[in-house]
């Protein structure tokens, strides 16, 4: 475990801040924004806001975490972070945005009703352009049945195995087969 920053170490102050730049056109309480995405001070990679808050308030206990107010991913601000616990911190999103709905986009404001022309719809939607793109059969990372086993699956059906009998044999649901017959899954194999 690395070890955690001093509480007002000069030398790290001095070079935290030789890091640190001023959002432009902000009011008085702007967002300082590290120049880098990490803070390495003797040897050791701190996460910026994380640096900020311990050179400000000291140590972080072990198991909290320090989020922002202002929900700039890159501001390293002390004023602008507080204490969170792990399901505080997960929420913080979903807070930010019941502290401010207007600045959320929803219905007549959101993009697909602003910019219908920009959506992957019909014949412009990636698998339509692309097909040969699209895993299919054992290419689909949930395969449980390959090429082989579904077209077995098919003529015994045809011959009149029920349904259960080669699910059992399979290894697989009888839901599984029953969409394997119907051509519901696996549609590209005869």
């Amino acid at each position: 475990m690395k070890p955690q920053l001093k509480q007002a170490d000069p030398a790290a102050i001095a070079h935290f801040k030789q890091q640190v730049r001023l959002q432009p056109n902000r009011g008085s309480d702007d967002c300082w924004v590290l120049v880098r995405t990490a803070f390495i001070f003797r040897g050791c990679r701190y996460g910026g806001h994380r640096a900020a808050w311990m050179l400000k308030y000291g140590r972080i206990p072990i198991g909290m975490y320090v989020s922002r107010r202002c929900c700039n991913r890159e501001c390293v601000r002390p004023s602008h972070m507080f204490m969170a616990t792990p399901k505080e911190a997960i929420g913080g999103d979903r807070h930010w945005m019941r502290l401010h709905p207007e600045r959320v986009a929803r219905g007549d404001r959101s993009f697909s009703r602003l910019h219908p022309e920009r959506l992957a719809r019909g014949d412009r939607n990636g698998s339509r352009l692309h097909p040969e793109r699209v895993p299919r059969g054992e290419g689909q990372h949930k395969a449980k049945l390959t090429s082989g086993q579904v077209l077995y699956i098919r003529k015994a059906y045809a011959q009149g195995k029920s349904l259960k009998v080669l699910a059992r044999q399979h290894g697989v649901t009888t839901w599984c087969v029953n969409y394997v017959v119907r051509k519901i899954n696996w549609k590209h194999l005869p």
